[in-house]
């Protein structure tokens, strides 16, 4: 169906302005929608509060995504501090490293050394009306917004973290709560495990009688421990 409406427009200057509108249904079919809505992003910063005071403000950046399914929510998380729930082993005399072991697990945490910003990005979406957990990533910056990947088991080469994807929740940002609870939570193993020496001179602690476990400093420069990467959905997605 298709109808004309005409107005005119009575200007200050005198003047007047004939403006012609056109009505027309059109018949849109879903690989249409799917290429008007493709590559459409929306990015919000601060948009939650920190999930403990381990963490910064939740910024958001949303992808659209096919039709019928939940656009890509994808949650960028600063990290203040690592959580190691771990086991341990001496090194060098009194220092103790974490050997990712199942027994005799202790918990602790480790600050980022001068230069050095955690983060995590974590991607969530409605599926059928059902929160969906997607990619998880866990790196570093440095001060030049440079992508690096932490000495560090269950994390690819990519930065991607391997999670088994059983977690549930009621809401997308619920979602994101509980996949930082299981984080901390859960211990670190030996999967994907990559350079030993890179580890032990990264996350080096001494125990202490009644501090515990403490945090010594590093055995060279972080970057020289950590690898450089570029991965592009943590370029275009993360907000810094």
């Amino acid at each position: 169906m298709k109808s004309t409406t005409v107005e005119y427009v009575l200007k200050a200057s005198g003047g007047a302005t004939r403006r012609k509108i056109i009505d027309e249904d059109l018949v849109i079919t879903d690989e249409a929608i799917q290429s008007i809505v493709t590559n459409i992003s929306v990015t919000v910063r601060n948009i939650a509060p920190p999930p403990s005071i381990k963490y910064g403000p939740l910024s958001l950046s949303v992808k659209s995504s096919k039709v019928g399914v939940g656009p890509w929510c994808v949650w960028t998380v600063p990290v203040s501090v690592l959580t190691l729930r771990t086991s341990f082993a001496v090194y060098e005399g009194d220092i103790l490293c974490p050997d990712f072991g199942t027994a005799n697990l202790m918990e602790t945490i480790w600050s980022p050394p001068a230069g050095m910003r955690l983060f995590m990005l974590i991607s969530t979406r409605y599926n059928q009306s059902v929160p969906e957990l997607g990619s998880c990533y866990y790196f570093a910056l440095d001060n030049r917004n440079a992508t690096w990947r932490l000495p560090l088991p269950n994390v690819y080469d990519t930065c991607e973290i391997c999670h088994g994807n059983t977690i549930s929740s009621e809401t997308q940002l619920g979602m994101v709560g509980r996949f930082i609870h299981v984080m901390e939570s859960s211990p670190w193993n030996r999967d994907l495990i990559g350079d030993a020496d890179r580890t032990t001179g990264l996350f080096r602690f001494k125990l202490h009688e009644t501090n515990g476990l403490v945090q010594q400093p590093p055995l060279k420069d972080w970057n020289n421990l950590c690898q450089s990467v570029s991965v592009s959905y943590i370029n275009n997605n993360m907000i810094v």
